[in-house]
């Protein structure tokens, strides 16, 4: 808990410098990254206990988008950068499940990786999973499913996201099951659930 609160007193301090006009341009950016840096350490571990930390102290995200505001606004990007903006979604997907808020989102992460940008798996897995979740949401399941599987082949080497794999499974079976499709989604929960 001490640790939290030191990362939320220096996140509060580094945005108050940034927005500090007289700042150069370079150490602007600099302060972004240290600041993600921080972020992304409040943000860290398994999805499950981002979305518990973020409903019970929802300031940290404020933080976040706050920051990722302050980067755009000095065309600053970096891969950690991108991270921070995943971890943004997968809040804004599940615990507020403010899906008009992900869509600009989704751009903005989109464009940092046509850019170049990269993501570790793990990420990359959230990625596919929380647009699996949005085209779901937006009745295109097909496209659900699809980047529902691309996610869980992502996750399935990874025993530390067993909590990821069985949500992707969720809704894996969700989503067959509303397509009509019981025997497969039955298949399915028998063949993955014995995995996990």
């Amino acid at each position: 808990k001490e640790i939290e609160k030191a990362y939320f007193l220096s996140m509060h301090d580094l945005i108050h410098q940034m927005i500090n006009e007289e700042i150069p341009m370079k150490e602007k950016k600099e302060l972004i990254e240290k600041a993600t840096e921080v972020m992304l350490e409040v943000f860290a571990g398994p999805a499950e206990d981002l979305t518990k930390k973020i409903t019970n102290e929802p300031i940290h995200l404020l933080h976040a988008q706050k920051l990722c505001a302050n980067a755009k606004e000095v065309g600053y990007s970096s891969d950690k950068l991108l991270q921070l903006k995943i971890c943004i979604l997968q809040c804004i997907m599940t615990v507020f499940r403010d899906f008009e808020a992900a869509e600009p989102l989704l751009i903005e992460i989109d464009k940092d990786i046509e850019a170049g940008f990269s993501l570790t798996p793990y990420y990359d897995a959230l990625l596919k999973v929380n647009k699996g979740f949005l085209a779901h949401n937006q009745a295109n399941h097909d496209l659900a499913i699809q980047l529902m599987n691309e996610g869980m082949i992502i996750l399935a080497p990874y025993e530390e996201y067993k909590g990821d794999r069985l949500r992707v499974i969720a809704n894996l079976i969700q989503y067959h099951a509303m397509r009509g499709e019981n025997k497969k989604a039955e298949k399915f929960n028998d063949e993955v659930g014995e995995k996990i």
